[in-house]
């Protein structure tokens, strides 16, 4: 985890860490696993080697687009960890 980016503050003293984990943790044992089961899927589309040569054209194409929402939103990035 020491590769993972610095934390961004989402509200003061609040970083996307920890309100990933605190998201977390109000989440029934079912609720988890349904959650981390669309991650698995979203994390297995996203590796698909169509959907990753769509993803490739369009960061080359509107590279500002898609950098838009992983800045805005780090705490995504944080939750397949």
């Amino acid at each position: 985890l020491s590769a993972l980016p610095p934390e961004v503050a989402i509200f003061p003293g609040l970083v996307a860490l920890d309100a990933t984990n605190q998201t977390f943790a109000t989440l029934s044992p079912t609720q988890l696993v349904e959650v981390l089961a669309q991650i698995k899927t979203v994390v297995h589309c996203l590796t698909c080697a169509c959907t990753t040569a769509f993803f490739r054209a369009f960061v080359i194409t509107h590279p500002q687009q898609a950098r838009t929402p992983p800045v805005a939103h780090p705490q995504v990035a944080y939750a397949p960890f």
